[in-house]
């Protein structure tokens, strides 16, 4: 239904009144808990394959089938391979050692080994939890067409002793083992060759570790002798083995060149030494044997990381915000009173929590929230503000103002300045010869750091040039002191954690930074904001790196450039492209009565290679920002679709395949927020916030209730309260400056205030009340923000003076324009919390 509501400044505002059942949400714990779990031994049987069609119209199928279950085992199985049959049957048993409380989904791959090379023919992902303990599971997989796999399981208790884990019910951690691996000898090496210098290198490495392969060198090769120290911190449950290589080079020196060329290099000696039964704290010699004689000695000693994990598993908010909201609410109660105009200072469980949001659209999103904030600081309302919460190129603005510990307690007039300058100053100084040589001294000095570096790293640059932090060294923690006291918002900067090779709209996580912390909310993870780019392993700081400063952040909040071509075409086009769709794999789950714990078996049938060529040319995404996964070595409970705090998305979504989710990742893709929802209603929609009002900027060209839409879309796909958005086509054809979603019956769901970008009476008002009169005064305010040749474009980055004043203005009018209608909303949020 609709309600008008009038003020005595604008004739007729519009107010969206819905309503919306109150559905009960499952209580799931918030932090981590401890616990003793069992590990069981798992046995799965190939046994044969039924009418494959493999091979060519001359010869019959090669087959052989891989097996892959990353939660018991670093390396893939593999049957021996079964010649010219299309019935090939293998009678093949393969052991692992699993743990009761990961979700373990084994995956079974059908290849053909014909002589160009192996031929992925069909896959099958198969959850284990539908093996029952001290049982065998004979089963016959349905592949396509009629081709089958018969499979046999078998499950029984394990005879180690149980293993300790942390879960927050989501993610699992376990403890992580530090092997400290002292190299001393090696005895009775043997040459082969005869180069005239010749060198022995040893290649030691641990599968699954986090550690890479390392390489120490000696000369000569007579009575080699290395004393040398190496660390590998692996995950035990994992069977993980030393693998050391003896590798000799000889090289010949060229006379007529006088330089050195390498002649021939073998591997003149292999071994491997498991490491899951190495006892804690005690020093273990061991010969390995290498081959032909020759061993090496060892001297191992395996450690226990420290207790405490780095990563903090917790769907709660962090401490320090909690802190930050305990004194915020003194500053909200009081501004609160005099807003309203109340008798007495509002206790603090009456006071509600308000959120602004602002979306992306660079300069001009930046721009605007600027004017947003100065109306909202006219009408004394800015202290009333809880969160700040931005995409984009809000973003910009938010990290500028909080370089001042005290910037909502001051004048809006001097940032709004600084931001004019920079904003009306010609930008072709950003690609002078002395700011390049800055990015490239700026970037070489993060790579020797130890972080990643990408393009999105210079963009960032270019962004602090643009806004002329010139060499700004301040980091997100910094800000810290901006709320410590709880003197002005807190500020919450989004961003969306993708895959390289798949779409936002398939695939996106949000993922926040806040001066505290960085994390997934998704995944209940989180690490200090400090140590955002540092390298992590099994919830463990492993290589801490220097924070990374807000340029390096600034442009990852707005990389929207990092666009694959498909998410660049459904943008023109308007549409998705839904030819797409015929070049993926085909996806057909076979048990669709499977119970609710446990995944649908899922047959993959894997695309043509030239459609796959095509579609990886549409969704390759070259320009993400990429930053080490410190999620790595942490696996998914086997109940994590079934924790309410898990945003999963659709059935058929990758949240159904674990084994692609991001804590197998070794890297976060880190793009603009905007390729999700261009405003990030679901960080502020976060339970834990128990966000009361949101008052939604939206600064987007197109559509001014897409972010809505799109947010109602998000909520009701993840059972989140959140008002019904159902706005007929007129009210876009003809704009008003402020609408009102809420739900007077259901006090769980926040009401919503939302702002289009729009100049409905501004073009007549130069302040709410008071008309425009001269022609100048005319001119100045009639200007459409939607013209073809608009100087207000995403892709602008400098406005003429004229320009930049307007749309601060503009955005300043439209707030304080509504001042009644913000304060009805304020009362009434307050009358809920009573």
């Amino acid at each position: 239904m609709f309600m008008r509501v009038s003020t005595r400044i604008l004739p007729a505002v519009v107010s969206v009144l819905y309503k919306s059942e109150d559905v009960p949400r499952k209580a799931t714990p918030l932090s981590f808990k401890r616990e003793q779990q069992p590990y069981y031994d798992l046995s799965v049987k190939i046994i044969r394959a039924k009418n494959i069609v493999g091979g060519d119209f001359l010869t019959e199928g090669d087959c052989y089938v891989s097996l892959r279950l990353p939660t018991a085992s670093v390396v893939d199985y593999q049957t021996k391979t079964i010649s010219n049959t299309n019935n090939p049957e293998w009678n093949e048993t393969f052991n692992y050692r699993i743990q009761s409380t990961v979700k373990n989904v084994l995956e079974l791959s059908l290849y053909d080994a014909n002589v160009k090379g192996k031929k992925l023919l069909s896959s099958v992902a198969f959850d284990i939890g539908k093996i029952q303990l001290g049982h065998s599971l004979n089963t016959t997989i349905d592949l396509k067409d009629k081709e089958q796999l018969e499979v046999e399981f078998h499950l029984e208790k394990c005879n180690d002793p149980p293993n300790e884990i942390l879960t927050n019910g989501v993610l699992v951690a376990q403890p992580c083992t530090c092997v400290e691996t002292k190299v001393r000898n090696v005895n009775n090496a043997q040459m082969v060759g005869t180069g005239v210098n010749t060198q022995y290198n040893m290649s030691l490495k641990v599968d699954g570790a986090y550690e890479e392969e390392q390489v120490t060198t000696l000369k000569p090769i007579s009575n080699p002798v290395w004393n040398e120290n190496f660390v590998f911190h692996i995950d035990k449950s994992l069977d993980p083995k030393l693998k050391i290589d003896l590798i000799q080079t000889s090289t010949v020196l060229q006379d007529d060149m006088h330089v050195e060329m390498t002649k021939d290099t073998s591997i003149v000696g292999s071994g491997s030494e498991p490491l899951y039964q190495l006892p804690l704290g005690k020093n273990v010699a061991v010969t390995l044997p290498l081959g032909q004689e020759q061993s090496v000695d060892l001297k191992l000693k395996a450690k226990k990381c420290v207790e405490d994990l780095d990563v903090r598993l917790s769907f709660d908010l962090a401490d320090p915000e909690k802190e930050f909201l305990v004194k915020r609410k003194k500053f909200v109660a009081r501004a609160l009173k005099k807003a309203l105009q109340l008798k007495k200072t509002p206790k603090d469980i009456h006071v509600p929590v308000i959120a602004i949001l602002g979306s992306g659209g660079g300069i001009r999103a930046m721009t605007s929230l600027y004017g947003a904030l100065s109306g909202l600081q006219q009408m004394h309302l800015l202290d009333c503000v809880t969160y700040m919460v931005g995409v984009s190129g809000s973003t910009w603005c938010m990290s500028t103002l909080y370089q001042d510990t005290d910037w909502s307690r001051k004048d809006m007039k001097g940032p709004i300045l600084h931001a004019k300058k920079q904003v009306t100053k010609a930008k072709t100084s950003v690609l002078s010869k002395d700011r390049l040589g800055y990015y490239i001294n700026a970037l070489v000095e993060k790579n020797r750091s130890g972080q990643s570096v990408t393009v999105t790293d210079l963009w960032g640059l270019i962004i602090e040039s643009f806004l002329d932090w010139k060499e700004n060294k301040i980091k997100l923690s910094d800000q810290q002191k901006a709320v410590r006291r709880g003197q002005n918002p807190f500020p919450i900067y989004a961003s969306l954690n993708v895959k390289s090779d798949v779409s936002a709209k398939d695939f996106g996580e949000w993922f926040e930074c806040t001066p505290y912390e960085a994390g997934l909310p998704k995944y209940g993870a989180y690490i200090p904001i400090q140590h955002f780019g540092s390298k992590f392993f099994m919830g463990y700081l492993i290589k801490k790196c220097p924070e990374i400063k807000v340029s390096f952040l600034a442009g990852l909040w707005g990389s929207a450039f990092a666009a694959n071509l498909e998410e660049i075409l459904r943008e023109v086009i308007g549409t998705s492209n839904t030819w797409m769709q015929n070049l993926h794999d085909a996806i057909r789950v076979t048990d669709e009565h499977s119970q609710s714990t446990q995944l649908q078996m899922r047959t993959i049938i894997p695309a043509r290679m030239l459609d796959t060529i095509v579609k990886n040319l549409f969704v390759s995404r070259l320009t993400a920002a990429e930053t080490f996964n410190f999620l790595r070595g942490l696996f998914l409970h086997r109940m994590y679709e079934q924790n309410h705090n898990f945003m999963k998305g659709q059935t058929t979504h990758l949240d159904s395949s674990p084994n692609y989710l991001t804590p197998m990742a070794n890297q976060l893709y880190l793009v603009d927020a905007g390729f999700s929802i261009n405003s990030a209603f679901p960080l502020a929609l976060r339970s834990q916030r128990r966000v009361d009002v949101i008052l939604s900027f939206s600064f987007s060209r197109g559509s001014p209730f897409k972010v809505l839409k799109k947010t109602e879309e998000y909520c009701v796909e993840h059972d989140i309260p959140f008002p019904k958005i159902d706005v007929p086509d007129i009210l876009e054809q003809s704009l008003q400056e402020c609408y009102v979603f809420t739900d007077e019956k259901n006090p769980r769901i926040p009401t919503v205030i939302h702002f289009p970008l729009t100049n409905a009476t501004f073009r007549n008002y130069k302040a709410p009340g008071v008309e425009r009169t001269s022609e100048e005064e005319k001119y100045y305010g009639s200007f459409v923000l939607e013209a073809e040749q608009s100087p207000y474009s995403t892709l602008q980055f400098t406005y003429t003076a004229n320009d930049f004043d307007r749309l601060v203005d503009l955005n300043c009018y439209n707030v304080m324009n509504n001042k009644d209608i913000i304060l009805m909303v304020l009362k009434q949020a307050m009358a809920r919390k009573r």
